[in-house]
């Protein structure tokens, strides 16, 4: 592997080699141009280049490090069919050079349908061989009309909350301000609905309680019950009231998630109904 450096921060090029391919770096001091050559039966010399708009060189620069037998390739920067006093500068330096153009069948620009990555050779012909990468199923997806879309997200019933609270494991650990689950066997019923009110507000306005983020560290000991901190576990015991409200909020969340169609079929992991061996031969395939 062999990398030079460009001239910002997006900048370089690197070229990948065989480890049992013989090759031999030509000094270069020039950003955004790696030489190299390659021994073989007769000595190949590849001129690897990133040609940005703002690059500081020219292609007469490049001149000196030509051989007789010689492939420079990379991002030119140039389509050679369409970008006019462009083209032209690099096509006329190239002949000037003997270099013949070898170019793909199709677009190679990440954001247009330009042809901007090729080669230009002198004393060999070459084949350029193109891999179609697929879409990414979230980041190049384009917007979807999701199904349900207008549909409001219910409010906590009373009947729901109380249900969720007795489900709940009734842990006798205290949070931050002394409350545990198992203190709401204790509560009638009756008071669950000050806290509806609450609990639906928090998910109206998106906000909650800042008592609810206050989180009591507990430091549980490895080995000897003496020890430095270095030597515990610690854990954390989040708000009693604000296991609830997320344990409310989790189901809605599944039930948008589920009813509007917003996860992909390439979404598998954690999701009932889809398995893990499903992603991975997707995966492979997409290799």
């Amino acid at each position: 592997m062999f990398y030079q450096k460009g001239e910002n921060k997006n900048g370089g090029v690197l070229v990948l080699l065989k480890l049992e391919i013989q090759v031999t770096r030509i000094e270069c001091k020039l950003p955004n141009v790696c030489i190299l050559n390659i021994k073989g039966g007769e000595v190949l010399r590849i001129v690897g280049v990133y040609a940005s708009e703002s690059k500081s060189w020219t292609w007469d620069d490049l001149s000196q490090f030509l051989s007789r037998k010689c492939v420079v390739f990379g991002d030119f920067n140039v389509d050679i069919d369409h970008d006019g006093k462009k083209a032209e500068t690099l096509l006329e330096w190239a002949d000037t050079n003997f270099l013949a153009s070898f170019t793909p069948d199709s677009p190679t620009s990440l954001r247009s349908a330009r042809v901007i990555d090729y080669a230009l050779a002198s004393g060999l012909s070459i084949d350029i061989q193109i891999y179609n990468v697929k879409p990414h199923p979230y980041t190049d997806s384009p917007l979807v009309d999701y199904d349900n879309v207008e549909e409001l997200i219910p409010e906590v019933k009373l009947n729901e909350l109380i249900l969720t609270v007795r489900t709940k494991r009734k842990k006798k650990s205290l949070d931050a301000h002394g409350i545990s689950n198992f203190m709401f066997n204790f509560l009638e019923q009756d008071h669950w609905s000050l806290l509806l009110k609450l609990f639906n507000h928090s998910f109206q306005t998106s906000i909650m309680p800042r008592a609810w983020k206050d989180t009591r560290m507990v430091l549980l000991v490895k080995k000897e019950p003496i020890c430095s901190p270095s030597l515990t576990r610690p854990i954390s015991l989040i708000d009693s009231f604000l296991k609830v409200c997320e344990k409310l909020f989790v189901s809605r969340f599944r039930d948008v998630l589920f009813r509007r169609g917003l996860l992909p079929d390439d979404q598998s992991g954690f999701r009932d109904g889809f398995r893990l061996q499903t992603r991975l031969l997707l995966f492979l395939e997409d290799i």
